[in-house]
Order: C-alpha cells, then sequence, then structure tokens
C-alpha cells in the first residue's frame, strides 16, 4: 500500500511540474487579437487566435502546436495565425497583404473531420524556417 502510494506522489508531481513548464512556455505567447465568426458554418473557423512569439519559439514545433491546440482546445473549427514581429501582424480581419506576407506559420484544426494542420512559412530569410518537420 505504501509503495503504491508512494508511486502515485511520484505520478502527480511529474504531472504538475511539466504542466507548470507548459505554462511558463505558453507566456511567451501572445495573443494580441481574436475573431469570433458571428455566424458559424462547419467549413469556416468559429474563431482565429492572432498571436506573437518570439523568432527563437517558433523553431520548437512541439511548443507550437502545444499552444495552438490548447488555444482551439473548446472550438468545434479554430485557426491561429502566427507572427515574430508585433509591428507586421494583424489584430483583426481583414489581414492586410503585408500582415500576410509576415506570417510565419499558422494552424487549423476542424474536428468535424479530424483535420489538425500545421504550416510553417519561411522569415524571408534565407535557410530561416519556423518549427520545420
Amino acid at each position: 500500500m505504501t509503495r503504491y502510494f508512494t508511486r502515485l506522489v511520484l505520478v502527480a508531481l511529474c504531472l504538475g511540474c511539466s504542466g507548470s513548464n507548459d505554462a511558463r512556455l505558453f507566456d511567451d505567447f501572445h495573443e494580441i487579437g481574436r475573431f469570433r465568426a458571428p455566424n458559424v458554418h462547419s467549413l469556416y473557423p468559429a474563431v482565429t487566435h492572432f498571436v506573437v512569439a518570439p523568432r527563437a519559439l517558433m523553431g520548437d514545433r512541439n511548443a507550437v502546436l502545444a499552444y495552438s491546440r490548447r488555444s482551439c482546445l473548446e472550438e468545434q473549427v479554430c485557426f491561429v495565425h502566427f507572427w515574430v514581429d508585433a509591428s507586421k501582424a494583424a489584430k483583426r480581419f481583414p489581414i492586410s497583404d503585408s500582415e500576410a506576407e509576415a506570417i510565419v506559420a499558422s494552424y487549423d484544426r476542424n474536428r468535424s473531420t479530424g483535420h489538425d494542420g500545421f504550416q510553417c512559412y519561411d522569415f524571408g530569410v534565407p535557410g530561416e524556417q519556423c518549427a520545420a518537420r
């Protein structure tokens, strides 16, 4: 019984530690805008998140996906667009051409179809990309 209890406590501590690491990691993502569609159809996003994150963090595919999936946790259809430069980032729709050109990554999830997609774009610097596979 004591052995079982000790294992349970260790598992709880490990889960707590990993959650706090995620929370600290997620602090580096900054949602600067959110658009919630007034007339939701299953093919269109219920919500779109506009997010700025440090260039170095965008190189961590697991962190970007974890943040994206957490942002879309409650939504049937959800998009997340990422920028590394807040001065070039969109905060709402419509997105201008220059804001669209500055997007470094986007994530979309559709629970109706099971789609869970991530698209990475280059930073405009040859050889430098975000979270590539």
